[in-house]
């Protein structure tokens, strides 16, 4: 398989064919690059930040333990920490990025349960390949 590449070095389509055409690489791109996806001396170019997806336990375990404690006991208490707590549990993955995750912790944040310090920490940390779906 190639990838066919315009003159800046942007995929405009594939081929499956014997040999390989003339501008275009056979180097796969990385599997979560995101497109438009662009080959430049030799290499794939990032063009746009990777997901920020995390599993649900490196979420978790963004927060302290007293975090955790203190989330759990306020569920009890306030019907909007039980409902992203609710939506976070069922979550295949957690999408730092996304609107839901955002005002989640947001919320926490209004309701003292998080410092903005903590939410950013928790929101803006490296994502190790560990915590990668």
């Amino acid at each position: 398989m190639a990838w066919l590449l315009d003159e800046a070095g942007y995929v405009t389509g594939t081929y499956y064919g014997p040999g390989q055409p003339a501008n275009s690489t056979t180097v796969p791109p990385p599997a979560d690059a995101a497109t438009p996806l662009q080959f430049v001396d030799g290499a794939w170019l990032v063009l746009q930040t990777a997901s920020k997806r995390i599993t649900l336990l490196a979420f978790y375990s963004r927060f302290t333990s007293d975090e955790r404690l203190a989330v759990r006991v306020a569920q009890a208490r306030d019907m909007v920490v039980a409902d992203f707590m609710m939506l976070v549990g069922a979550a295949t993955f957690i999408d730092l990025d996304a609107d839901d995750t955002q005002n989640g912790i947001a919320y926490l944040v209004s309701t003292h349960l998080l410092t903005t310090e903590r939410a950013a920490a928790i929101l803006g940390a490296a994502i190790t390949d560990a915590e990668r779906p």
